[in-house]
Parts: structure tokens; C-alpha cells; sequence
């Protein structure tokens, strides 16, 4: 008797493992569509994923903005959704973290392009400061001007 090959789809759906996470992305759609229909457009097209933890609702968006402008609308998103029968003790907005090619280099190596007429602009400014402290770091601003 020879053996004959299964299906892929059926070896895979046979596998525990594997229909837990099937079943976990498919709860992790619908609980995305249902936050995405009480959302307003264009916002709701700015939700890019939805994920239940610890009684606590985690939302993606795809931009630091939209993550604003959720987290403001995040009350009466509680609201509505506690109105269908799902309840979160906090919900926490995320920006979803682009591809590396997208990403800007470290804060510290933005800080270089400050042109010499910003940075005589900041140590005016500086000068001007009672506060040691914020006289200080002006200052350090300031030195990292391009040459």
C-alpha cells in the first residue's frame, strides 16, 4: 500500500498548533472590522490592526498622527464598543513600526542638520535664560549646527 500525498491545506488545518493561530487571526479580523465600523472615515481606514490582551485593547495605526487623532477619539470608541458587549479596561494606540528602509535614522543624527542660522537663532535665545539648566542644553543644541 502506497503512501499518498496529502493535501497541504489539510496537513496544515490537521496541525493544533497551527488552528489556534488560524483562529487567533480570524478573532483578530473580526475584532478589527468591528473597531474600523465605529470609527469615522477616513480614520477608520488608518486602523491597521486590532489585538485583545489582558483586558486590554491595543490598537495600530500607521502614522504618528492617526495615532493621535485615535487616541482622542478612544473614549467614545470604549463607549461604542462596550455597547456591543465588548469591554476593555484601556485602550493603548501604537504606531506600527515601517518597514527599515522607511525608518529615520536615531534622534541623535537628526539633531546634525540644524543649519548655522537655527543654531545662532537657539544661542540667542540661550542668552537670554535665567534657567542654567535649559541654558545649558540650548547650548547643546546650538553646538550641533552643521559646520
Amino acid at each position: 500500500m502506497a503512501n499518498r500525498p496529502q493535501r497541504l491545506g489539510k496537513l496544515l488545518r490537521s496541525s493544533s498548533g497551527l488552528n489556534r493561530l488560524i483562529t487567533r487571526a480570524h478573532e483578530q479580523r473580526t475584532l478589527l472590522a468591528r473597531v474600523r465600523n465605529e470609527l469615522p472615515p477616513p480614520l477608520d481606514r488608518h486602523c491597521l490592526a486590532a489585538l485583545e490582551r489582558d483586558g486590554r485593547l491595543l490598537l495600530y495605526t500607521d502614522s504618528p498622527a492617526w495615532s493621535s487623532r485615535l487616541r482622542f477619539h478612544a473614549r467614545a470608541l470604549s463607549r461604542q464598543l462596550q455597547a456591543q458587549g465588548l469591554e476593555f479596561n484601556r485602550i493603548t494606540v501604537r504606531v506600527m513600526a515601517p518597514g527599515e528602509s522607511k525608518q529615520r535614522g536615531p534622534a541623535r543624527n537628526r539633531a546634525k542638520l540644524l543649519s548655522r542660522e537655527n543654531a545662532a537663532m537657539i544661542r540667542s535665545v540661550a542668552q537670554s535664560i535665567d534657567d542654567p539648566g535649559l541654558q545649558s542644553a540650548l547650548q547643546r543644541l546650538a553646538d550641533k549646527s552643521r559646520s
